[in-house]
């Protein structure tokens, strides 16, 4: 693969997939045992459907459009199920634990296909589109900080290099 110049979009979407998206399941680790209010859930909803149509509705230029957007989709639904569990107990907790393996298992799918795809995104993307999936996440981190810690952080490295 090869390297991408800093503040280039395909750099931006690299940072999105391994730093933002790892950060994103980083905070919700440490929020097993407590979850999200029902509010914050929604607003992690909403921004992860607007970072899907900022950054999965790339130009159907082919095959993996199409599947980028359907991994988009498969990321958020997988989040979903990590907070359709309610409850502060211990099965609970279990069984967000669960459900964050296989969001985790979404990610590298993801990630995975971003990675893949390098040269032909590189030609679809424009910096607007990954600005704008980040100014989606910096209005969560905003809503929310004190949940989204190290969300925060990779938002702020993404805007320090770039």
């Amino acid at each position: 693969m090869p390297d991408y110049p800093r503040g280039t979009p395909i750099w931006g979407l690299n940072q999105y997939r391994s730093d933002a998206l790892s950060a994103l399941l980083d905070d919700l680790v440490e929020l097993t045992h407590v979850g999200l209010t029902s509010e914050e859930c929604s607003r992690v909803q909403r921004t992860l459907e607007r970072c899907q149509n900022h950054l999965g509705g790339l130009p159907a230029q082919g095959f993996w459009s199409a599947t980028i957007n359907a991994d988009f989709e498969r990321f958020k639904n997988a989040y979903v199920n990590w907070n359709n569990n309610t409850g502060t107990d211990e099965a609970t907790a279990k069984k967000r634990t669960d459900a964050l393996k296989r969001l985790r298992t979404r990610r590298r799918k993801l990630a995975s296909r971003i990675s893949h795809n390098q040269y032909e995104l590189s030609n679809a993307l424009d910096r607007r589109m990954v600005d704008s999936a980040y100014e989606a996440l910096t209005e969560l981190i905003t809503a929310a900080p004190s949940s989204f810690r190290n969300l925060a952080k990779a938002v702020a490295r993404y805007h320090h290099k770039t």
